[in-house]
């Protein structure tokens, strides 16, 4: 029960942060000398459009951010539960959950994608 306890809040509060930073990054700001991003557009967004060749006029960037942050909060989360279930020993804790985050990732922004390609969203 603590284990599930330790998920549910690590997830928790991944995605209420994760969130928060994507809404803060829309705030519209004083112009600054650095040129900004086109149009406001999370990396993430971008990375999809590019990696998957989907037009970014037709992706609704809010569902898309939104499904990208539950994504994030859940591979975090998922990462810390299974690395502290497998080994008590720091060094190996790390190595092991840097490995996980990285796979999860790069698996998940994949399928992310393919769905995104096949609800036709293909240019």
């Amino acid at each position: 029960m603590e284990k599930l306890a330790l998920f549910l809040f690590a997830f928790t509060f991944c995605f209420i942060g994760r969130l928060t930073l994507y809404l803060i990054s829309k705030m519209p700001r004083r112009k600054k000398k650095k040129k900004e991003t086109k149009n406001g557009i999370a990396i993430e967004i971008k990375y999809l459009s590019n990696k998957f060749d989907l037009p970014l006029k037709r992706i609704d960037t809010k569902a898309i951010a939104s499904i990208i942050s539950m994504l994030d909060a859940l591979i975090i989360a998922g990462t810390l539960y299974l690395v502290v279930n497998i080994t008590d020993s720091i060094t190996l804790e790390l190595c092991l959950g840097l490995i996980i985050v990285i796979a999860l990732i790069y698996l998940t922004y994949e399928i992310l994608g393919r769905i995104l390609i096949w609800k036709g969203m293909k240019k």
